[in-house]
């Protein structure tokens, strides 16, 4: 992705109910590449658990997340920033 240079990814996480160690570091693995290429992570529709385990970990602190894809989308398009408030 980042060699085609697509450097803005959000990974919608609504079908995600939980994740273990490993699966939390490649998500910061992933924001870490992407950030190194001048892009961004966002996180959009974290389930209740899943959103547990990242403010657990406090991975919230370094990925915006939101309630929904089409939010986190807005944000990234410059379009309507107000209505992309991370959760």
């Amino acid at each position: 992705m980042i060699a085609a240079h697509e450097t803005r990814v959000i990974f919608d996480m609504a079908g995600v109910t939980h994740a273990d160690s490993a699966a939390i570091g490649a998500i910061v693995r992933c924001l870490t590449k992407l950030k190194s290429a001048g892009g961004a992570l966002r996180i959009a529709a974290a389930q209740p658990m899943m959103e547990h385990s990242l403010k657990l970990t406090k991975v919230d602190l370094l990925i915006e997340m939101f309630p929904t894809v089409d939010q986190a989308a807005k944000g990234f398009s410059g379009r309507d920033e107000s209505a992309g408030q991370p959760v």
